[in-house]
């Protein structure tokens, strides 16, 4: 797959040197310079990509030319980690993140697989019981992970 990494509380250097790492207990480190060369791996700050001189819905539509990409390529499709932390963060803050969230489609038409990523406070403490019952409709599932 190719895969789309949209950090927020990470920089994109951090991102690319936590992949990089050596990790001989686990084996876990990649070479991130020629993923990114052959366009298998994409990492673009997350404030960038919503609000930047492109809109989210720019980013859609960059996210499905990937997936047709992938197609011709010969890779399985898309695999999209957002971390939504800019939206908590940006002028648009909660009411403009439900918006957005609401805009996508539940499930892509094309093999895109996508992964929204709250911060725990973010959401814990951002969202009203209402709020997060929208957004848990819309996406299907919630999977907590504690770090």
């Amino acid at each position: 797959m190719i895969v789309l990494i949209l950090p927020f509380y990470e920089t994109t250097d951090s991102v690319r040197r936590i992949l990089s790492e050596d990790n001989a207990a686990e084996d876990t480190s990649i070479d991130v310079t020629k993923y990114e060369k052959h366009h298998s791996l994409i990492i673009v700050d997350s404030a960038r990509a919503y609000f930047g001189s492109s809109s989210s819905v720019v980013l859609v539509s960059f996210i499905k030319s990937l997936a047709k990409y992938a197609k011709q390529i010969g890779k399985n499709g898309v695999c999209v980690l957002c971390d939504i932390g800019s939206f908590y963060h940006s002028r648009l803050k909660i009411d403009g993140l439900i918006a957005h969230e609401a805009s996508l489609p539940s499930k892509f038409d094309m093999n895109i697989k996508a992964f929204c990523l709250y911060h725990k406070a973010d959401y814990d403490n951002g969202f009203t019981r209402e709020q997060k019952q929208v957004l848990l409709e819309h996406h299907g599932r919630e999977i907590r992970i504690k770090v």
